[in-house]
C-alpha cells in the first residue's frame, strides 16, 4: 500500500553497463573531433581530402545525439547506432589502412574511435542494459 514495487524501482536505475556505453560513445566523438582538428590545423594529411569538413561535423552530431538517446533510454536508437556503424565500419577500415602510408596518428585516432565505440555497444547489449531498453514502456 503506498510503496513502490521493486521492478519499477530498478527501472528508474539506469544500468552501469549503459552509462559506460554511453562514456565510451562520448568519449569516441571527443576523440573524432580531436582528430579532425589535428588533422585541420596540424598535420594536413589528407583526411578532409575524403570527405569535407561538413561531413564530420554531421556525422559527430548524430553520434551524439543518438548518444543522448541512448541515455535517454530510447531503445531504437541503440539499434539504429549500432546499423549506421556497421554500415560505417567497412569503409573506415580501409581508411585506416590508407592512412597509416600518410599519417600513423591520424590512422590510431581513427582506429581508437572505432574500437571505443565497439567496446561501447558490447555495454549496450549486455543483459541488464537490454532488459532496462525492454521495460521502458513499463515504468
Amino acid at each position: 500500500m503506498g510503496g513502490v514495487e521493486m521492478s519499477s524501482v530498478g527501472a528508474l536505475y539506469k544500468p552501469k553497463a549503459v552509462s559506460r556505453a554511453v562514456n565510451l560513445f562520448s568519449l569516441a566523438v571527443v576523440v573524432g573531433v580531436a582528430m579532425v582538428a589535428a588533422d585541420f590545423f596540424h598535420f594536413r594529411s589528407g583526411l578532409l581530402e575524403t570527405a569535407p569538413l561538413a561531413v564530420f561535423a554531421v556525422i559527430y552530431a548524430l553520434a551524439t545525439a543518438l548518444t543522448m538517446m541512448v541515455s535517454s533510454r530510447m531503445g531504437f536508437a541503440r539499434l539504429v547506432f549500432l546499423g549506421l556503424y556497421l554500415i560505417v565500419l567497412v569503409p573506415a577500415i580501409y581508411e585506416i589502412l590508407a592512412m597509416l602510408e600518410k599519417n600513423v596518428v591520424i590512422a590510431l585516432l581513427l582506429g581508437a574511435q572505432l574500437v571505443l565505440a565497439a567496446i561501447g555497444f558490447l555495454y549496450l547489449f549486455r543483459r541488464h542494459a537490454t532488459l532496462w531498453f525492454g521495460d521502458a514502456g513499463n515504468g
